[in-house]
């Protein structure tokens, strides 16, 4: 329902052109800000990862993205796995330390103990 004061219905050309709504921040400086939060964002999860892309504990899982997709967001934003992951040290992994019982010898500890013992008492 249109509803007017006089017989002529007049329209105001303020009224149809609607004013272009203003952005607190400047369209591309949100689109800067956001690669830039995206970057760090795959930087962190790499290394994590320790440069891992794929499987189970890679950073893609990690950021719940198909691998493709991350390696696709990580060509676009300039990102080397390898120069992520250069500030995160590797885990170090201690070598087990032998004994009898992880060598193939232990099955014959009998006999080597039995010979040990005859050499000792002189037989």
């Amino acid at each position: 329902m249109i509803l007017s004061d006089g017989d002529v219905f007049r329209v105001d050309a303020s009224w149809l052109t609607p004013a272009p709504a203003k952005s607190a921040v400047p369209g591309g400086a949100l689109a800067a800000n956001l690669a830039q939060r995206e970057k760090v964002i795959i930087e962190a999860a790499l290394r994590e990862a320790h440069g891992v892309i794929g499987g189970a504990t890679g950073a893609a899982a990690k950021l719940g993205l198909p691998r493709q997709t991350l390696e696709s967001k990580m060509r676009k934003l300039g990102i080397d796995r390898i120069a992520s992951n250069r500030h995160s040290p590797r885990p170090t992994t201690v070598p087990a330390r032998a004994t009898p019982f992880s060598t193939p010898n232990f099955r014959r500890m009998p006999e080597i103990t039995a010979r040990i013992s005859a050499l000792n008492s002189g037989d």
